[in-house]
């Protein structure tokens, strides 16, 4: 895994070539966090944390995403992630291959 100092590293570097980035907040609490790139039309990450799985985090972030590139766009998961690929499917996203 890597430090909160190398994922701050990143998370500056994707922001500075182009993330645009959400957080859902409970509580003062990060319970997830969502990052577009607009120029590509990609929603490059969607986070819930663990203990808000299943609290319409993921459904309000997706919603951003969607808002925020209305003429569609597209992600990638892992072959394993099956319940990320779910979840998509859920919402109405359409699997391509």
């Amino acid at each position: 895994m890597p430090t909160v100092q190398q994922l701050r590293q990143r998370v500056d570097a994707e922001l500075a070539t182009g993330w645009k980035l959400a957080v859902a907040v409970n509580d003062g609490e990060v319970v997830g966090m969502l990052a577009v790139r607009l120029a590509t039309s990609v929603l490059e990450q969607l986070f819930v944390r663990p203990s808000h799985i299943g609290q319409q985090v993921g459904k309000v972030l997706l919603q951003e995403a969607m808002n925020s590139m209305p003429d569609g766009f597209k992600l990638f998961t892992a072959t394993a992630n099956r319940r990320a690929q779910a979840f998509y499917e859920r919402q109405g996203l359409v699997f391509l291959r």
